[in-house]
């Protein structure tokens, strides 16, 4: 026999501590009043008089209860008396009139117009329940302990035909013909019957319960186990199967939480031996599998009003109870051992209690941050590297491969409510690696493609992913697009002194159907930058706001998916301009505008689609216009206007031929026949007469430089290459790194030396089995050697065929020098970069007498408006194209640099939203964003604004638990309309 009356009467006392209140009132009134708060300063500006009335009214009702909970507790505590019916009554009440009100002042505190990505309104509403619901349910638990005259048969017989009574009694009184609820009494009436039955449930739920196990102890072993089997195996057992028809509130059809479910059931099912040290240790088991119980007890408490409703829409509906029902029993036998096993002993029994409850918890932690660990190492080498010095992968590849499947089969997996969230906090900051680059880094690392997940084998997976309510997963499509054409783009002046700027407002008309979308490419020269951009809607032009590049693209599509107002303007990875205005109403014309601005002494022309837009005028461009400069900690930007640029005099260079050979896993048939190939290829560039050879995968060995005809050179050092073939050829992060190391070394060369006259032209030898996995841009790069902007790809033999990037290559360089730091660009060229502030005379290279002289140039410092922090946000972002490491710390000053200066920049991007709760949800996400790796998303989405194509509006998902009492509350107001859930 494991406890007697006596002990069980302690075992109840003991849930009527005042410190209870602490963690049932207290504590979640304080978490849910955090979570209010920023709610609504998310969405203030959106909510009207009287909503703001009614939401003071629900935060005097939240500090109401805070201050009640925690008086009481004081109280209480101070005169050492337990928690009485009184006190419970009045907490219960005052619990359940704040949901009312909070449910009856809905659509005031919470707008329809309120968007789901801005505000989840069915995540606020799940909230309130989730955080006052214990409170209800410890307030239920108390009162449900009265005590009557009744023998305990007697009172158990009666509690439960009352039980059965009550969905009885709902089926006839919602049958009968002439009951039809209308008009302000009846509704009333309804509510108070709703929420009197409800609570009449589970209050006599409880006191069941407790008289069943009361009556199990006295049966010793034997009631114990039966009472057990069914509370433990058989209830969650068959609540996971009505699961598997009817996943509410989330999939759970996981092997792993069956198995828990039976491990948990065992432990309690398990009688004690009579041996104390069995006993203990048996206690300490049911104790660590109690954050199973308990997780599910937490999932479904504020579900529990829905109790009656699931009992009368399905017979199985009573399941939903199972949780409580094993929470009671759970807690009983913990309690139980408790009292019975220490002899009086306190604080060691707690400790090695609590040290056994966070074991499950611990463990997952510790698992989640370990694949943290594994997963950032595998992502910053991959997605944000430091080319030049990270060569060599310093993690383990077989960990990197093996936590990258673990990943891949997390997110095939089950998506809990609470689990799934947390784990993908701890890991990626509550963000997403996105499927693409889930598969792209097993390629990498292993050389394959990633095998598909093995069904049934991994204790995280489900049926299918898609069946969880994650709104993280939800990728959204929009109605089929038709054709917007751009009408007229007219150009006007804006004044600014020491500069040029120009406004293009662009006229659209939709010649299809309704909601289309608006999208263009915009090439621009590298001079000219963007400084303004608007959206008119509804009569009035609304400027654009910037933000980081990300974060607006997201936004965007969400605001588009949801057919509302947005537009949007970033730069593409190849250096173009893109444009999206959305939407557009059938025949619509819709007007946006862009400022550009540029050095005086130019007159571009820039090309909207298909349209070549006038900027300045060729006729009137400045001949004496001077060069111009802004210089900054990243560097230094030098604009030379057409006069200037002409004068300077080019240099025709050397090139040399660097090969990049592929030592992918698949490489290996292919590499004996690198020195013929290389022999061969060098024939068809007579005028290369050095070659460079670096061995690539995912990691990256420089095997050295040699004769182009030093053929035996040649083949014995690629014989002796030290590097392991495996993975996969990342050909393009090869030539990435070696354009830096370039850059550093023959650039800062002394003129006339070998280095200083030569270029490389980068040839990757690969073989037709070879897996790339490449990803990125060029944009950064494009301008270390102007003579090739791109490079050659040879599959077999002596053919090559080029992947060009950037503009034309120039057929000669004009390379100056400041303060000791030099510069290369075409000849012609209008931009020209230094790597570092350069303050000195800027001289140039003069072919014919191979030394610098002086360039005639005297540079224009732009110092007018806000030119200078542009100049440096441009700058850093050139650093962190080049540099991915540095995101950590340089992403945030691009970002703020390109907000404070107006102009826009590759990092960023321009966005115009309809009010400030969208804003100061974008401020939200950009925060997270600029903590987050350069690698994480928001969504599953593509990283690049698509054009639309196809898809239906979004719904907005509204928690089950609050259905009901929200059409009650609709019923009060109009008596023949009901609430329809908010649909944007």
């Amino acid at each position: 026999m494991e406890t007697d009356n006596a002990e069980n009467s302690t075992a109840i006392n003991s849930v009527r501590k005042p410190s209870i209140l602490l963690w049932v009132i207290t504590a979640p009134q304080a978490i849910l009043l955090l979570l209010n708060l920023n709610s609504y300063w998310v969405i203030k500006s959106e909510i009207s008089a009287a909503g703001k009335s009614a939401a003071l009214f629900v935060l005097i009702f939240q500090l109401l209860l805070f201050a009640c909970g925690t008086l009481m507790y004081i109280d209480l505590k101070r005169r050492n008396r337990p928690v009485s019916w009184m006190p419970a009554a009045m907490l219960l009440a005052l619990n359940i009139m704040y949901l009312w009100n909070f449910i009856s002042n809905l659509t005031g505190i919470l707008p329809f117009s309120i968007m789901p990505w801005v505000l989840d309104q069915g995540e606020v509403i799940y909230y309130q329940f989730i955080f006052v619901m214990p409170a209800i349910f410890y307030s239920a638990m108390i009162l449900s302990s009265f005590k009557t005259k009744l023998g305990k048969r007697l009172d158990a017989g009666v509690s439960l035909l009352i039980l059965l009574a009550i969905p009885l009694v709902w089926y006839v009184l919602f049958n009968i013909p002439f009951f039809k609820p209308g008009g302000l009494s009846a509704g009333m009436f309804l509510f108070i019957f709703v929420v009197v039955s409800t609570l009449s449930v589970i209050m006599l739920l409880l006191r069941i319960l407790t008289a069943i196990y009361e009556w199990s102890v006295q049966r010793e072993k034997l009631g114990m186990i039966l009472l057990t089997f069914f509370a433990g195996i058989a209830a969650p057992l068959g609540g996971l199967w009505l699961n598997s028809f009817i996943p509410f509130p989330a999939d759970f059809q996981a092997p792993a939480v069956y198995f828990l479910a039976i491990v948990n059931g065992l432990a309690l099912i398990i009688p004690q031996c009579g041996n104390r040290t069995a006993d203990r240790a048996l206690w300490l088991v049911r104790c660590s599998t109690f954050p199973f119980t308990l997780y599910f007890f937490l999932i479904f408490l504020p579900f529990l009003p829905l109790a009656l409703f699931a009992i009368l829409a399905a017979g199985a509906g009573f399941l939903i109870l199972a949780p409580t029902a094993l929470f009671i029993i759970h807690c009983k036998r913990i309690g139980d051992g408790y009292t019975k096993l220490w002899e009086g002993a306190r604080a060691l029994p707690a400790v090695l209690a609590v040290a056994a409850v966070l074991f499950i918890p611990a463990c997952f932690t510790i698992s989640a941050v370990f694949d943290k660990i594994s997963l950032s190492k595998a992502v910053d080498y991959i997605y944000s590297p430091d080319y030049v010095k990270q060569s060599r992968y310093e993690g383990s590849a077989a960990a990197a491969k093996n936590a990258i499947l673990k990943l891949r089969n997390y997110k095939d997996g089950i998506n809990v409510p609470l689990i799934s969230s947390c784990y993908n906090k701890i890991v990626f900051n509550g963000m997403v690696l996105q499927d693409s680059k889930v598969e792209n880094l097993y390629k990498i690392f292993e050389g394959k493609d990633i095998p598909k997940s093995p069904d049934g084998l991994n204790l995280l997976m489900s049926r299918s992913r898609h069946r969880g309510l994650s709104a993280q997963s939800r990728a959204l499509r929009a109605a089929t697009t038709s054709q917007v054409d751009m009408v007229s783009a007219e150009v006007s002046d804006v004044d600014c002194p020491g500069l040029v700027k120009k406004r293009v407002t662009i006229n659209m008309k939709n010649t299809g159907g309704s909601n289309s979308e608006f999208n263009a490419d915009i090439e621009v020269p590298p001079y000219v930058l963007v400084s303004g951009y608007w959206l008119k809607m509804d009569g009035e032009l609304v400027p654009g706001s910037i933000f980081e590049r990300k974060t607006a693209m997201w936004a965007y599509r969400m605001i588009r998916d949801s057919r509302r107002d947005p537009g949007l303007l970033i730069y593409k990875q190849d250096g173009r301009l893109n444009l999206s205005v959305y939407p557009f109403a059938e025949k619509e014309e819709r007007v946006t505008v862009i400022e550009f601005m540029y050095p005086a002494g130019f007159s571009p022309d820039i090309r909207i689609g298909d349209r070549k837009v006038l900027l300045g005028d060729n006729g009137r461009a400045d001949k004496s216009a001077a060069v111009s400069a802004a210089a900054g900690k990243g560097g230094l930007l030098l604009y030379l206007p057409g006069n200037a640029a002409d004068k300077l005099p080019g240099v025709s260079r050397e090139p040399y031929l660097y090969f990049v050979l592929d030592y992918s896993k698949n490489s290996g048939p292919q590499a004996p026949a690198y020195a013929d190939r290389i022999k061969a290829i060098c024939a068809r560039f007579p005028d290369a007469r050095r070659v460079w050879l670096t061995a690539a995968n995912f990691e990256f060995c420089d095997i050295g430089q040699f004769d182009a005809k030093d053929h035996e050179g040649i083949k014995n050092a690629i014989m002796s290459c030290g590097l392991q073939r495996r993975g996969a050829f990342l050909k393009e992060r090869a030539v990435k790194r070696s354009l830096l190391m370039y850059e550093s070394d023959a650039m800062r060369d002394s003129p006339g030396s070998p280095r200083f006259m030569r270029y490389p032209v980068f040839i990757a030898l690969t073989g037709k089995d070879a897996v790339c996995a490449d990803e990125g841009s060029f944009s950064g790069f494009s301008a270390i050697v102007p003579e090739e902007k791109g490079y050659y790809v040879s599959v077999s033999g002596d053919a090559v065929d080029k992947v060009a990037f950037g503009a034309p290559p120039a057929k000669q360089v004009v390379v100056l020098k400041s303060s000791g730091e030099l510069a290369v660009c075409g000849k012609g060229d209008a931009v020209v970069y230094f790597g570092a502030s350069a303050g000195g005379d800027i001289e140039v290279f003069d072919g014919s007498s191979a030394k610098f002289r002086p360039s005639g140039i005297t540079p224009v410092l732009l110092s007018g408006g806000k030119y200078p922090l542009a100049a440096q946000a441009w700058l850093y972002n050139i650093r962190l194209d080049r540099n991915p490491s540095v995101s950590s710390v340089l992403l945030r000053e691009v970002v703020d640099l390109s907000r404070k200066s107006g102009v826009l920049v590759p990092a960023t991007a321009y966005i115009v939203v309809e009010n400030e709760a969208q804003k100061r949800r974008m401020e939200l996400k950009e925060a997270q964003k600029l903590k987050s790796s350069l690698a994480l998303s928001f969504d599953e989405n593509p990283e690049e604004i698509e054009p639309l194509k196809a898809s239906a509006p979004p719904l907005a998902v509204a928690a089950l638990c609050v259905l009901v009492p929200v059409v009650l509350v609709r019923r009060l107001k109009r008596k023949s309309r009901f609430l329809t859930l908010p649909r944007p």
